[in-house]
């Protein structure tokens, strides 16, 4: 996502405080947007690899047999809370690399319609709610992309609607002799597109130190649980 940053924020200070576009600039604008636009569908289906082959294997793999037992349909004792501390952990891990790496509507848990609508009698009333939670992300993700895969960051959606703006104001503008009239509409786009572009940047940035920060906590999590089942506190 660096470089669709990095080529958006260059296409805002290009247009920025411009009130005529010469021909030699305002080709390299419509040559820049596109490019940027590239972008997008390059790291998207790198985010998707990425996320079907190596990220959601690891996520969500309940114990199918475990789920049988009935010590875990009553949620009672130690085992049963280590086993919804490491699918909820899964859960939440999910939803972060959901709204930034990627995001399939067909993830989803085992039984999940079942959980959702109450009927419990084929798994643990805990799986209840997390199943609701991620019913409701997809119900959000259908509402913002349809049926399509993809980062449903509401900033990263932000952007490219803006930068797609930009584009269609552009060639709106332009005149025969190709040259392009800022107007106090088109300006306002422009500085609209260098705050987005700013926002994602910062909040991607922030993105990565919050994941950072959740690993630490799992960390610290599971030594603490350790020293209890080790008599050190």
């Amino acid at each position: 996502m660096e470089n669709y940053f990095s080529t958006g924020l260059n296409i805002a200070t290009t247009l920025r405080d411009q009130r005529i576009l010469n021909p030699q600039l305002s080709l390299q604008v419509c040559r820049e947007i596109p490019g940027c636009q590239m972008e997008v569908l390059v790291f998207s289906q790198e985010n998707m690899r990425l996320m079907e082959e190596r990220i959601r294997p690891l996520l969500l793999r309940f114990n199918k047999n475990a789920l049988l037992e009935s010590k875990f349909k009553s949620f009672h004792g130690f085992m049963e809370v280590l086993f919804v501390l490491r699918n909820v952990n899964s859960l939440l891990l999910m939803i972060l690399l959901g709204g930034l790496v990627d995001f399939s509507p067909e993830t989803s848990f085992p039984n999940e319609e079942g959980y959702a609508h109450g009927h419990r009698g084929s798994g643990p009333d805990f799986m209840v709610s997390p199943s609701k939670l991620h019913q409701k992300i997809k119900s959000a993700m259908n509402e913002l992309r349809g049926k399509q895969a993809g980062v449903i960051l509401y900033e990263f959606l932000r952007a490219n609607r803006t930068i797609k703006e930009v584009d269609r104001g552009l060639w709106k503008n332009m005149q025969f002799d190709d040259i392009v009239v800022m107007l106090d509409d088109m300006n306002d786009k422009v500085k609209n597109l260098k705050s987005c572009f700013e926002v994602l940047q910062s909040g991607a940035e922030n993105f990565i130190v919050q994941i950072d920060d959740f690993f630490d906590e799992i960390v610290e999590g599971r030594n603490e649980l350790l020293d209890m089942c080790s008599h050190r506190y």
